[in-house]
């Protein structure tokens, strides 16, 4: 890790998904003391078993360093943040095949943002990212620690 990282989630709640997640940013926090690593959400209903620090999201706008996010409202928001290197966004499904997002240009221009940088959940998350938007930098299956490390 080269930078301070923040990590939105929107909503947490008690779900192996968030416990995975937290449980890799907590490795992210003991394995650089030196950075400053935090959570940015709006909304926890989660019982909190790491120690990870969680500053609601409009916290986020003031915080210098790169922002690692998990869907397309996260990136609503963090495309506007002044202060922000690299978003990375964790491409783990094609949200824009489900039929609510009936216009390609909206689309587009969430998914083609500057310093927006797609990590891919798979090998065939990886591919349909390359093919509709661009060549992810890299995959991480399961938000494993270890992956994710080497590519942020």
């Amino acid at each position: 890790m080269k930078k301070d990282t923040g990590f939105v989630l929107l909503k947490t709640v008690n779900s192996n998904t968030n416990d995975i997640v937290f449980n890799c940013i907590n490795k992210f926090i003991n394995d650089n003391a030196e950075k400053q690593i935090c959570v940015f959400n709006s909304s926890n209903d989660r019982v909190c078993k790491e120690p990870v620090p969680i500053l609601h999201l409009n916290q986020a706008k003031f915080f210098y360093g790169n922002l690692v996010i998990f869907d397309t409202m996260s990136l609503l928001f963090a495309k506007n943040f002044p202060n922000i290197d690299t978003i990375f966004m964790y491409a783990s499904n094609i949200f824009w095949s489900k039929g609510s997002y009936s216009m390609f240009s909206n689309i587009e221009s969430l998914l083609t943002t500057k310093n927006l940088e797609f990590i891919a959940s798979n090998q065939e998350m990886y591919d349909i990212y390359q093919t509709c938007w661009k060549k992810p930098i890299g995959i991480c299956e399961n938000f494993n620690y270890e992956s994710l490390k080497k590519i942020i």
